[in-house]
């Protein structure tokens, strides 16, 4: 019994009947990739959201007590996440400076010792805080770093 290896090809060409299974097998890497890139932005994105949040959140703190550093860096700290690893990573600064008439006339401790401006008005008291944290990417892009410097800044006038 001889074969008719022509004829034999020539089905092949003819049956599509596995061609959806290849493609999807030359697609699904690339989608999953493109998948996993939008993922890993997406949690950057919302690390940066939480960031800002927690700058607004200790700056809120600092009302009324605008001196008292640490509550004011703990209060950050609660509202940035409750994994003790990123809490580790945070850096929170606030701090003071007061204004006469648009002009900064201290910062800090010299703050309390600004009572009065020159015409007899009193100073405006505002607080900075500035929050700091490390973020690392899923993956590792060639064309993006591996991990970048999220900061969030929120700036209050406040009294002391």
């Amino acid at each position: 019994m001889t074969r008719d290896w022509k004829g034999f090809i020539a089905s092949f060409r003819k049956n599509d009947l596995g061609s959806p299974a290849v493609e999807f097998a030359l697609v699904a890497p690339v989608l999953l990739l493109m998948a996993a890139g939008v993922i890993d932005f997406g949690a950057t994105v919302r690390a940066k959201s939480e960031v800002e949040a927690a700058a607004r959140s200790a700056l809120q703190k600092g009302f009324g007590n605008m001196w008292d550093a640490e509550a004011i860096a703990t209060a950050g700290k609660d509202a940035l996440s409750l994994d003790p690893d990123i809490q580790a990573s945070v850096t929170i600064e606030s701090f003071a400076s007061c204004y006469c008439d648009g002009t900064l006339t201290g910062t800090g401790d010299d703050c309390t010792k600004t009572t009065t401006c020159g015409g007899g008005g009193y100073p405006d008291f505002y607080l900075t805080v500035n929050v700091v944290r490390q973020h690392e990417m899923m993956l590792d892009y060639y064309a993006f770093p591996k991990s970048f410097t999220l900061t969030g800044s929120a700036t209050a006038r406040t009294q002391p």
